[in-house]
């Protein structure tokens, strides 16, 4: 294991073994932590949903063409699908398939004046087939920066710096 090369190193200083560096270091916290998290982020209508649906094949984020994602989409691989709104207080409400845009949508929770969606999610996990993640791994979708709701921003910035990596999604136009 990772920790045994760490204590075969510094119990044999005489063999002159380099010190673990920053990446064995980094690696090694992220298999112990058991989870990585992927975080989409960018601009505010770059299309960050719309990759992450054609990477699963399937139109399962919400898109439209305002703004779309209004928190926290949370995408692991799992044998069956099951979706969950994850609340800031850690209490969690199975919701089916159809209501993903009514809780993670801003368009539609402006439709309905706000009632549709509480204001303290935390985050939509959703559990669907995506054979390309590894056990453990998950994708976060992000509302994105930019946006007429200064809140999605800071949405955003609150989850990147918490990333293990960033896929930054930009339109092919001067940035």
């Amino acid at each position: 294991s990772m920790t045994q090369l760490e204590g075969f190193v510094k119990m044999n200083p005489a063999l002159g073994l380099p010190a673990p560096g920053v990446s064995f270091t980094l690696a090694k916290s992220l298999l112990e932590k058991g989870e990585f998290n992927l975080v989409v982020c960018g601009k505010v209508k770059s299309g960050k949903s719309s990759l992450i649906n054609a990477l699963l094949g399937r139109e399962l984020l919400p898109v439209c063409t305002d703004v779309a994602t209004s928190c926290v989409f949370r995408i692991s691989n799992a044998p069956e699908d099951s979706f969950e709104v994850v609340y800031g207080n850690g209490d969690r409400e199975k919701i089916t398939e159809e209501q993903l845009t009514a809780f993670g949508s801003q368009a539609e929770i402006d439709k309905n004046n706000g009632l549709s969606a509480d204001k303290a999610i935390a985050y939509i996990q959703v559990n669907t087939k995506a054979p390309f993640l590894p056990q453990g791994v998950s994708i976060i979708d992000t509302p994105g920066v930019g946006s007429t709701y200064p809140h999605h921003t800071q949405i955003t910035l609150q989850y990147m710096q918490q990333a293990d990596a960033a896929l930054f999604v930009m339109k092919p136009e001067p940035i």
